[in-house]
């Protein structure tokens, strides 16, 4: 669908993009009719550009006239050591559903490698964050934007699910909810909203149902209760990768190997 402006940006910024996708709302599968597109992208320069003196910069950006189009792209060796800290947007990108351009060689080795790199703790942590800034610009106490009411069930249920998993949350929010342990009419009452989200724009105010909004509420208070713990979970396992498979996969991409 991009692939003419995926193009245009190769071509005059001297660089190959290695994988393309959606991330945000549409590869949550909650979009709108009038959701834009945020196109995130990883790219990586000829070999030369690695060897200078002064470090170039490492990420670029491109925004169409009508500001649909979001493009945004992260250098290589930024993005493995983004990815070896555990990045929750990186690690939710590498599976989103939406993909534009993609050179298996470089996307298949980190989806392997995500259960050796991720940190419970830290992933939890910035999940949290997130819901945390999307109740204090939603409250719930009165008809919300299904925008702004996602950007705070989103990432609890991804707390929760590191919880109970110790592993990264789906991107897909249709399959975070399945995976959830919520019951069936919680299920029922979210899956509903994404039918609604689907059909109307994206800041349409709907009054929440009082189960949902003491689900949404009590998980909340739930989450800051561990945070406010400082060490959410043990780390029962050291991590199984070292960043010897990624200099490898940097090595391999910068010199064409």
């Amino acid at each position: 669908m991009f692939e003419e402006s995926l193009c245009r940006i190769e071509r005059e910024n001297n660089i190959t993009i290695l994988y393309c996708a959606e991330a945000g709302s549409r590869a949550q599968g909650i979009s709108s009719p009038d959701s834009d597109y945020d196109i995130r992208f990883v790219y990586v320069h000829p070999v030369e550009w690695y060897l200078r003196l002064t470090p170039g910069r490492d990420t670029m950006e491109w925004l169409s006239e009508d500001r649909q189009l979001d493009f945004s792209g992260w250098e290589l060796r930024k993005t493995l050591n983004l990815f070896a800290a555990c990045n929750i947007r990186f690690n939710e990108l590498l599976f989103s559903p939406v993909v534009y351009r993609e050179e298996p060689r470089f996307t298949q080795p980190l989806r392997n490698d995500i259960p050796g790199f991720f940190q419970a703790n830290r992933a939890f942590l910035g999940y949290f964050s997130l819901a945390e800034k999307g109740l204090a610009s939603h409250p719930l106490d009165g008809p919300v934007g299904l925008k702004g009411y996602f950007r705070i069930i989103c990432p609890l249920l991804a707390c929760r699910f590191i919880l109970n998993n110790k592993a990264q949350p789906p991107t897909l929010f249709s399959e975070l909810i399945r995976q959830s342990g919520l019951s069936d009419t919680l299920q029922d009452r979210l899956n509903k909203l994404i039918e609604l989200k689907r059909t109307m724009p994206k800041e349409t105010a709907v009054p929440l149902s009082g189960d949902l909004i003491a689900f949404t509420t009590g998980l909340y208070r739930e989450m800051a209760a561990l945070r406010a713990r400082g060490t959410v979970m043990p780390e029962t396992a050291q991590k199984t990768c070292s960043k010897t498979s990624l200099e490898k996969l940097f090595q391999r991409w910068t010199l064409n190997k």
